[in-house]
């Protein structure tokens, strides 16, 4: 994932595709979208974000690329409530709530949930939706605070927690590639960085410290590019793992064939 996020599995990429517009007018034309929205009252007024500065850049990024903090990508911080559940799955029409569980392990895990209500509630828009991306807000395990995934499949009626946000984002940012730097190490690091010098037993997340992450952002065909090989990897790595796993079972059928010979009694 490091490699990803810092341009060096899509060297080559760049090489055949010079002419492709960066990053920086990527930013401006968002930044003009995200006025045009405020100005309509479409989005709430964000407040003047500092500059990222040399401490905070982890790694040279290529040329085209720029350092944006995520609030820069982001339309909306859509939080879930807090809610009596009974600890069970839901069935059927059911309504539920959605674990921490169910996202942390990034990928989304609807059968990770908590039974809610049978009837629907009069308020559905923390309602969990395909497509979008979801972060952990806060949780009782070191490390999972500020895990995301995208909601893929989802066939049953879910809501978001008190503990999972979900997080629109602008016309022009991928949702795969801002999935993939959240599970990279610069993303770890900094998430792990925040709690430095807390006390608290939860591990919590915060708007500020969602929004104020650096995050190296690619052109938009690159983002493109570097989920598509990056899936290709990840696709060749469960091939292997499957082949490996076939190979040891069969290899362990040979030997407890050689061991019942071994040890048959002679005739």
């Amino acid at each position: 994932m490091q490699e990803a996020i810092a341009g060096k599995l899509t060297a080559d990429w760049r090489d055949a595709n010079p002419d492709v517009e960066p990053a920086s007018q990527l930013l401006h034309r968002i930044q003009a979208e995200k006025a045009r929205l405020i100005a309509a009252k479409k989005l709430r007024p964000e407040k003047p974000l500092p500059k990222i500065t040399p401490a905070e850049i982890p790694f040279e990024i290529p040329q085209g690329w720029e350092w944006c903090r995520f609030e820069q990508l982001t339309r909306a911080y859509e939080a879930g409530s807090s809610f009596k559940c009974e600890d069970r799955e839901v069935v059927g029409e059911e309504w539920g709530v959605i674990k921490t569980s169910a996202i942390t392990s990034g990928v989304f895990a609807e059968r990770e949930n908590k039974f809610l209500r049978t009837e629907s509630p009069a308020d559905t828009t923390a309602q969990v939706a395909i497509g979008d991306l979801i972060f952990c807000r806060a949780s009782g395990s070191k490390g999972l605070a500020g895990k995301c995934a995208i909601v893929r499949e989802c066939s049953r009626n879910l809501l978001l927690s008190d503990k999972t946000i979900r997080v629109p984002l602008m016309d022009g940012v991928s949702q795969e590639y801002v999935a993939l730097h959240n599970d990279s190490a610069q993303a770890k690091a900094y998430f792990d960085g925040l709690g430095m010098g807390k006390s608290t037993s939860m591990n919590n997340v915060t708007r500020g410290d969602l929004f104020m992450k650096p995050i190296p952002l690619p052109p938009l065909a690159e983002q493109a590019a570097i989920v598509a090989r990056v899936e290709a990897l990840m696709s060749h790595c469960r091939l292997l793992a499957t082949e490996i796993a076939h190979t040891r079972a069969h290899a362990a059928h040979l030997l407890q064939a050689v061991l019942k010979e071994a040890f048959a009694p002679a005739s």
